[in-house]
């Protein structure tokens, strides 16, 4: 084999191994998916027959998204400090 079959060669599986790689994370995302999205049901369950209460079921449902999706937590927490500006200070203490 010449040195550039061999650089064909390797070209190849780096492009078979990046590709088995790109496709369990896609499958591991639809997985993490499948499950945010059963949790949400259950929690919209327990908040439809009156076991948690619509703000509890909002706090969990905002956590969950931030699974699928953890830029939001940044992004909210942009929004909190915009909407009230001593809310996430750390020498705030509920004064």
């Amino acid at each position: 084999m010449s040195n550039k079959d061999d650089n064909q060669l390797g070209n190849s599986l780096a492009f078979v191994a990046g590709a088995a790689i790109a496709q369990r994370r896609r499958e591991k995302k639809e997985e993490a998916k499948l499950q945010v999205a059963d949790q949400l049901k259950k929690f919209s369950d327990l908040a439809k027959e009156g076991i948690i209460t619509q703000e509890e079921f909002e706090k969990q449902k905002a956590k969950l998204l931030e699974v699928l999706n953890p830029q939001s937590k940044l992004l909210n927490f942009f929004r909190r400090a915009l909407k009230d500006p001593k809310s996430d200070r750390p020498d705030n203490q509920g004064n």
